[in-house]
């Protein structure tokens, strides 16, 4: 791992610009992260606001396609999504919470796993957390209906164990809905090169398909 260290004398000014220059071959610059620590040693990844900018050989910047890490301009939630987290979870929730073994798992079990990397600590986290419950629930609304469309033409007066509902409820989920917590599995996240929270990671059949 390539890591440098910039100091800075005391400076009074509400903004700082930071150009940095790293010439890489063959990696793509939205794998450079960057970490600012105070004198207390608090650590605080700004990632997440940096512009990134690729260079051709002649040192002329290149067009960046890559993520929008302009947070300003993405919608952060649903703004028709107005229950909170708590009363969306006085059901369950439906979002699953995932460690590195339930994540490989899951990619496993599922065509399409939509996964948000998230950290507890994150502003942007905690205000798309009831949106993402509510995808969720969605997801296992539809396979419901579907489950129970198929119910009841099956033979009447079998009785169905909650067990083999729920069993069923699975298998017919288009999406399974889930999330992870990089506070507690940090290593998950960076062997999963998570570099700003919340990242929203797609897989389709097992493999990685986009990151939002």
């Amino acid at each position: 791992t390539l890591q440098t260290d910039v100091s800075l004398d005391n400076n009074t000014d509400p903004k700082l610009r930071v150009n940095i220059n790293i010439t890489m071959m063959d990696l793509r610059c939205d794998y450079a992260t960057v970490d600012i620590v105070s004198p207390l040693g608090t650590s605080l990844n700004v990632t997440s606001h940096l512009s990134k900018f690729s260079l051709d050989a002649r040192g002329l910047r290149d067009r960046f396609h890559g993520r929008n890490m302009q947070q300003s301009d993405i919608l952060m939630h649903d703004e028709l999504v107005t229950d909170t987290l708590e009363d969306l979870h006085v059901n369950g929730e439906d979002a699953v919470s995932l460690d590195s073994e339930g994540l490989e798992d899951a990619r496993e079990e599922y065509v399409y796993v939509f996964v948000d990397f998230y950290a507890s600590w994150c502003s942007h986290c905690k205000m798309l957390a009831p949106t993402w419950e509510v995808l969720a629930e969605t997801m296992t609304e539809a396979a419901m209906e579907k489950v129970d469309e198929t119910f009841q033409h099956l033979e009447k007066g079998h009785d169905y164990t909650t067990k083999e509902y729920n069993e069923a409820v699975k298998v017919e989920l288009p999406v399974m809905v889930a999330k992870v917590d990089c506070v507690i599995h940090k290593q998950l996240c960076l062997d999963s090169q998570i570099f700003a929270y919340p990242t929203l990671r797609l897989f389709a059949e097992g493999k990685s398909a986009a990151d939002y």
